[in-house]
């Protein structure tokens, strides 16, 4: 997932309520994030604005003069070009028939007033990412079919020609059957021209053949674009978990409405109930903030990265640059980091895959190698040896078994399957320093002592 600060400024979101003040309190909260925000005052203008210029995602009113948010949002999604965009709907009441109402006439989420302000950002954060996953699955599934589509054509266009010759040999040879006798020297040159037209057959099945298997690649690619745009297996986990956590706030919200009409509900009670729907709300949040990142995951076991250019840059001072935009990683605990090396060397190569490979070096510690301990520490070596930079990136958490070291870089094999851990960081990290920067990577590992991945790349990769 993009990080805050990549995504500051890249979100259209437009505000509609007639309450001005309102309006104005969340078009503060969210200029002061860095989102684009446009106002409106009443549903009339609003559906206006959603047809001339559409945003990303919008915050409804639900209670307004004239259209109400709900006849908004019914008449947005009966608008093909804009009936994509997210409709969070907003609402002093918080009744449940309202929210259900709401989620009926095409809403993804409701807020109700007065709100605490991260947990608007968090959702509007969330709904943002989710919409522009789908418009990027989306294209890349068009793109797909339209590959499919081409190389369909080419298949047609040459099972034609394939037929048209093999009817021309069939003609060549019945004719050469029906004059064998009077025209034997004919019969000879047709020979040698039978022999060409063999020879050129056999090259077009050759060619057909390669023609097939290209679709039958295209055909694997739109398997791929459907398993990224489904993530029917691996998303089931998180995705079930909200779905089973939305279910119990549901329950509880009935069950205390009963309560709360029979006259029986106890301050304890309610109290009891506001901490249940808060730990729940803050797991489905996790897990959907999970599924979102499985999605980018998938899609960077599909996609090829070679368009990155190789530049030269300073390995150690790169290094201290990522470092630093990993900190908040950091902050709720007394994990320490270090860095040694000689501060002017420069290594050959892309900095963005330096980046990825440290990223989910730190990840992995912070997973599995921290996990459960309150404090450690993560030392990086770099060092010139001769044509080679050895990097060596050490923490001093739990270790590693021997039993599973062998299996680390194997593409979904965690042993935190269910509980954070997908399987691909270390499998994509190995394919960055094998494939992309033509280095290896081994792992040392001691149970109790801590891990050290050691990486040896050429200073300029060819």
């Amino acid at each position: 997932m993009q990080n805050h600060e990549q995504e500051r400024g890249r979100g259209d979101i437009l505000i509609v309520d007639d309450n001005l003040s309102n309006l104005k309190t969340l078009e503060t909260l969210l200029s002061n994030e860095g989102y684009k925000v446009r106002g409106a005052p009443n549903g009339q203008t609003a559906l206006m604005i959603m047809n001339n210029q559409p945003p990303e995602l919008i915050l409804l009113d639900v209670r307004m003069p004239g259209i109400d948010g709900f006849e908004v949002c019914r008449r947005l999604k009966q608008t093909p070009a804009i009936r994509d965009i997210p409709v969070i709907f907003l609402s002093a009441s918080g009744e449940y028939e309202e929210k259900v109402k709401g989620f009926q006439n095409g809403g993804v989420d409701y807020i109700t007033r007065p709100f605490n302000s991260d947990e608007v950002l968090a959702r509007i954060k969330t709904h943002l990412t989710l919409h522009h996953l789908q418009l990027e699955l989306t294209l890349a599934y068009k793109e797909v079919e339209k590959q499919v589509e081409e190389r369909t054509l080419e298949l047609v266009e040459s099972n034609t020609q394939l037929k048209k010759e093999i009817t021309e040999r069939k003609q060549a040879e019945q004719a050469l059957e029906n004059h064998r006798e009077q025209l034997e020297e004919l019969v000879k040159e047709r020979t040698k021209d039978l022999e060409k037209s063999n020879q050129d057959l056999q090259r077009t099945l050759n060619s057909l053949e390669q023609t097939q298997q290209q679709l039958l690649e295209s055909k694997k690619m739109a398997s791929l674009g459907e398993l990224v745009a489904g993530i029917a297996h691996e998303v089931n986990t998180p995705l079930g978990i909200g779905v089973t956590g939305s279910s119990k706030v549901v329950d509880l919200t009935k069950e205390i409405r009963k309560r709360f009409q029979e006259k029986a509900l106890s301050r304890q009670e309610f109290e009891q109930f506001l901490a249940r729907c808060q730990n729940m709300g803050e797991i489905i949040l996790k897990n959907l903030e999970h599924a979102a990142t499985l999605i980018q995951s998938f899609k960077q076991i599909a996609v090829d990265q070679s368009s990155e250019l190789k530049v030269s840059f300073q390995l150690k001072k790169y290094l201290k640059l990522v470092l630093s935009n990993l900190t908040p990683k950091f902050k709720n605990n007394n994990f320490k980091i270090s860095i040694h090396g000689d501060e002017e060397f420069e290594l050959v190569g892309y900095p963005g895959v330096i980046t990825q490979i440290l990223t989910n070096l730190i990840n992995n510690s912070l997973l599995h190698g921290f996990d459960g301990l309150s404090d450690g520490a993560v030392e990086i070596h770099v060092e010139i040896q001769e044509e080679q930079v050895i990097w060596k990136y050490s923490d001093d958490g739990k270790g590693i078994p021997q039993a599973v070291q062998a299996k680390i870089f194997d593409p979904f094999f965690t042993t935190k399957r269910g509980q954070g851990g997908t399987g691909l960081g270390l499998h994509i990290i190995y394919n960055l320093v094998t494939q992309k920067l033509k280095g290896t990577i081994r792992c040392e590992s001691q149970v109790g002592v801590g891990t050290t991945f050691i990486i040896t790349l050429p200073r300029d990769p060819a």
